[in-house]
This record gives C-alpha cells, structure tokens and sequence, in this order.
C-alpha cells in the first residue's frame, strides 16, 4: 500500500467535539498515527446523537465515529499526576499535539503553549478555539454558535424583520478543524526548514470574521453590511436573480452575476409576455426594488416543474443555477459516487456504515481512512506498551 503523505508523523490529539476532532481526522487521512486521548468518561460526542436506531450508546454515536475514524485511542485521567506523565511520555514522541481545550484545563496540567515549548521544543502545538489563546475574550467558552455569531455571519443570516440565525451544521467548527489542519501542515513544514516547533492558534470566530462578517469585501471596500434578505441576498449587489424559489417538489438556486445567463433562462420559459415589458428589464433595478414582483411572475412556471426537469433545462441552455438538495440527494449523487467520496468501514460496535471520505484528492499519496473510531481506551495498552 502506497504510503499516505504523513506517513511517519505522529499526532497526539486532546480535544472534543468537533473541531480538534475533525483536525485528527483530516490528518490521520493523510497517514499520520493520530492518537486520540480521552477522559475516562469519554469524548463528549459519544453522547451526542445522531444514535443508531435512536439508542444512546457511547459506541454508536454518528458524530464520533464520524469524526474519529482513522485514528487510535487511550483513555488517560489527566487530573491524576500518573495520567499526566504517561502522556508526557506519549508528547515525548510526538511530532504535533492538537487541542481545544479551556485554558484553564491547560494550565493545570502544564500544557499551556508556553510550556509545551520549554519541555518539546520540537513539538507543533495546535489550538484550536473559538476566541483563540490571546486577547480579552481568550477564556471565553464557546462553539459554532457563539463563532457564528461574534463574526458577524449570523446576522446576515434569516428573514428580514426575525432574529439572526446561525451558520448551521457547526459550520464555524468544521472550519476551524480545517483550519487547524493546514495550520499543522505549515508549522511541520517550517520545522523542516529550522528544527523547532511553534504555537498555531486557531479561532474559529476569525475564521468566519473573514469570509461572512465585517471584514468582507462589500463592508471593507463600500461600507455595505450584508443585511438579513430571508431566500435571496439583494445587498449583494442588487442584480436579480440571487435568490432561492420553490419548485414543484423542492427548490431551485437562482443566481447570476452575468445577463445572458438569465436571458437564456427567460427565453427556456418560452419567453413569456411580462418579459418584454420595460419594467423588467433593468435587473439591478428589479433586484433593489420589486424583487417579490418578479418571484411572483416566476412561480407559475417553476410550480409545474420538478427540480430535475429545471435542471435538465439549465444544463442545456447553459445556465449556472442548481437544485437545492438535501441528504438523500447527497448521499445518491452520481459525481460523489465517481469520485469514491463514501467509504464504508466496519466498526466492532456500530456495524459497516458508509463515511464521507477524503475532502481531497492526492494522486501519489490518497488520503484515505485505514480503522475505524476506536472504541473507549482501545489501543491504551497498545500505544503505552510501545
């Protein structure tokens, strides 16, 4: 078997939930020996759902054995001063430690960035929070929710008139392991260059501060806040279409910078008598003032049509709009099936289930996911012995 990129490399993994999680997995995909330490009661998504069949079980947690495929795991009680050794002795070795941990944990134990500098000066050291170590919010708690928000994504988030919403699916969280990932990557790569490890901090609030809140080109450019627009967003730039609209079985994606894509479009609805009126000419003018006008000219036609019929149109014609789909779309998608994109993996507890795979495709080292989630201290013996 081809070896993966960071074959040789081992990652000692100390957090919970999603992002540190996430990050171990990311490398462990890439070949590391990603050894994952838990608390004696367990990572804490081995209680959260989703549950096989609806039955708790802390073996059977979706979202663990989602997030910790690929990796081994010990079980040590780091509030004991034997814990505490035995995983200095696992860091002895180690060529990256990946945390989230509160920094109050941290200093407890001698674990502080600071301090994992003195005692392994070649160790990488990730952390990975959600206000970062440094700055007067650096002890606040927190996770996607609280990101989402101090970045200024959730206000642009939901219907005019209604509270923000935040990025779902622990966006802020995933992004932060993503992050954390390639910070590790480029810290391992500096290490090369100098003999010593350094600090990556990661704050997932940074991370959504960049790409959805006051630092986005419209703000920083024009002074333009993206503002709550419910299913389309006109403060982008005013143009209609940018938009979301229903269609006979679900809903159809409408955006288009550019007017020949919506004029092909026009003219596939067999260029109906409203769209020679001048009041519908002027795009950006239909897009800041009478958006709804224009949805409700569109619905008739999108109402009798089913998704993949729209779709079938647009790709024909041209058209760069896209069916919304959900889960099951997802999972039957013929170009994440070409792509390999779900492995299935067999695990003691919770039976074969199929896993979305790699985010990246290598063609000389594949990243791809060799074990299972371990089961609750599995490869303590294992790893310790060694």
């Amino acid at each position: 078997m081809t070896p993966g990129a960071l074959d040789g490399l081992r990652v000692v993994e100390l957090g919970e939930f999603i992002s540190a999680p996430y990050a171990g997995r990311l490398l462990a995909g890439l070949g590391a020996d990603v050894v994952k330490v838990e608390p004696p009661e367990g990572d804490r998504a081995r209680r959260h759902g989703p549950f096989l069949r609806d039955e708790p079980h802390p073996e059977r947690s979706g979202l663990f054995l989602l997030l910790n495929a690929g990796k081994r795991g010990v079980v040590l009680d780091l509030e004991a001063a034997a814990g505490r050794e035995r995983l200095g002795r696992l860091l002895e070795s180690a060529d990256c430690l990946v945390e989230s941990l509160e920094i109050e944990a941290l200093e407890r134990w001698g674990l502080t960035a600071e301090e994992t500098r003195r005692r392994w000066p070649r160790l990488v050291h990730v952390s990975i929070t959600t206000f970062g170590r440094s700055g007067p919010y650096s002890r606040f708690r927190g996770q996607g929710l609280q990101a989402s928000a101090a970045g200024a994504a959730s206000i642009t988030i939901g219907a005019p008139g209604r509270p923000p919403l935040p990025l779902p699916a622990s966006q802020p969280d995933y992004q932060g392991g993503v992050n954390g990932a390639i910070g590790a990557l480029l810290a391992l790569f500096a290490r090369r260059r100098n003999g010593q490890g350094q600090h990556v901090d990661v704050a997932s609030a940074d991370v959504v501060a960049f790409y959805g809140g006051i630092t986005s080109v419209m703000y920083t450019a024009h002074g333009l806040p993206w503002t709550r627009e419910g299913h389309r967003a006109a403060k982008s730039g005013g143009y209609y279409p940018y938009t979301i609209l229903p269609c006979k079985d679900g809903y159809i994606c409408m955006i288009t910078r550019s007017g020949h894509p919506w004029k092909k479009f026009v003219e596939a609805m067999g260029s109906p008598e409203w769209s020679r009126d001048p009041r519908y000419q002027d795009r950006a003018r239909i897009g800041r003032e009478y958006p709804d006008e224009m949805d409700a000219l569109l619905a008739p036609w999108l109402r009798e049509r089913r998704a993949g019929e729209i779709l079938a149109v647009c790709r024909q014609a041209g058209i760069p709009f896209s069916v919304v789909r959900d889960a099951d779309d997802v999972a039957a998608c013929p170009q994440l099936a070409s792509r390999d994109f779900f492995v299935e993996i067999h695990h003691p507890a919770a039976g074969r289930l199929s896993y979305p795979g790699a985010p990246w495709k290598l063609s000389a080292t594949p990243w791809r996911l060799l074990r299972p989630a371990p089961l609750l201290g599995e490869h303590t013996e294992e790893v310790f012995a060694a």
